[in-house]
């Protein structure tokens, strides 16, 4: 996934809330990930724990996935998302919330 990002990026955590800094890189396409006019992403993968558990997450457009999936894929462009800030919840229960409105976006 280190095609998404430049190498500087970063989580500053401050308990359970995580605010990404750095550049996020533009892709053209994505059409395998339903983003057939690109965009910028940022990959997320949860823990082994959470495997097996009912995964939410508020602020994108499709917010469940099946419990054997921790891989997710934020697409941070204004025209394809709720926000800039995805809360995650496992089994109802939050785990993080991420903030994507201080990240750059690439040309």
């Amino acid at each position: 996934m280190s095609d998404l990002i430049s190498p500087e990026t970063k989580i500053q955590w401050d308990g359970t809330d995580g605010v990404v800094i750095g550049t996020l890189k533009k892709l053209d396409e994505w059409t395998e990930w339903g983003a057939p006019d690109g965009g910028h992403f940022f990959p997320v993968e949860l823990d082994s724990q959470y495997e097996g558990m009912e995964i939410t997450v508020e602020g994108v457009s499709t917010p469940e996935k099946t419990a054997a999936e921790r891989l997710w894929i934020l697409q941070a462009d204004e025209a394809h998302t709720q926000r800039k800030k995805f809360t995650f919840k496992a089994e109802g229960e939050e785990i993080f919330t991420l903030d994507l409105s201080q990240a750059e976006l690439s040309a």
